[in-house]
């Protein structure tokens, strides 16, 4: 028998194999949990920072929108769209014309859209609504690199277990099984005392 026939037929080999796939199964599942609790805390970041710069910047919407300055409202609408995952806003006054403002570029999807009441200055009158969009393939497109990076490092450390767990198995429990079984077949000296060669002692 060949060295490569008893290297596939040895119960090392068949071991390697299972822990290899089981291996391969577990890093993908738990590299797609990981991915995913990822893409849910990016996506929660991004939402909590809009609406951060959205909450700072309302009463001045408020403001321009009570007082029909349009200069303001288009400079500080532009602002909300200019480095957050903010998309698009529109200003929607109580019985007036609604402003919509876009990120310049590619026409993105929408993933989530939210509203916030304005308010006439220091008072609790509603004069009109806030409307937001926003995108999250920033926070896509990172965890696709992160990805990849993460599956390669996974691999790497199964190939790494695999092959100790082989070199293992072969030394304390493959070859010196086939020994016995030699032994136990007759071998050279049939009716001679079985013994063992192990290739690795603990204690005496």
């Amino acid at each position: 028998m060949s060295p490569m026939e008893r290297l596939r037929g040895s119960l090392a080999a068949q071991l390697l194999v299972i822990t290899a796939a089981m291996s391969l199964m577990l890093a993908f599942f738990i590299g797609g949990i990981e991915i995913w609790n990822d893409r849910q805390a990016g996506i929660a970041d991004d939402r909590r920072e809009a609406n951060a710069i959205v909450m700072a910047n309302l009463d001045t919407i408020g403001l321009a929108v009570w007082s029909f300055d349009d200069r303001v409202v288009e400079v500080t609408a532009r602002s909300l769209i200019r480095s957050t995952s903010i998309i698009q806003v529109e200003i929607i006054p109580n019985g007036a014309r609604r402003r919509v403002f876009s990120r310049q570029g590619p026409a993105l999807t929408t993933d989530y859209v939210w509203n916030v009441a304005l308010f006439r200055p220091k008072s609790k009158e509603q004069i009109g609504t806030l409307q937001v969009w926003e995108n999250y393939d920033d926070v896509r497109n990172d965890l696709r690199r992160r990805a990849g990076m993460l599956m390669v490092a996974e691999l790497a450390k199964i190939l790494t277990t695999s092959i100790a767990l082989f070199i293992v198995t072969y030394l304390l429990v493959a070859r010196p099984l086939r020994s016995l079984a030699r032994q136990v077949q007759g071998g050279e000296n049939p009716g001679a005392a079985i013994s063992l060669s192990r290739v690795l002692r603990w204690g005496v």
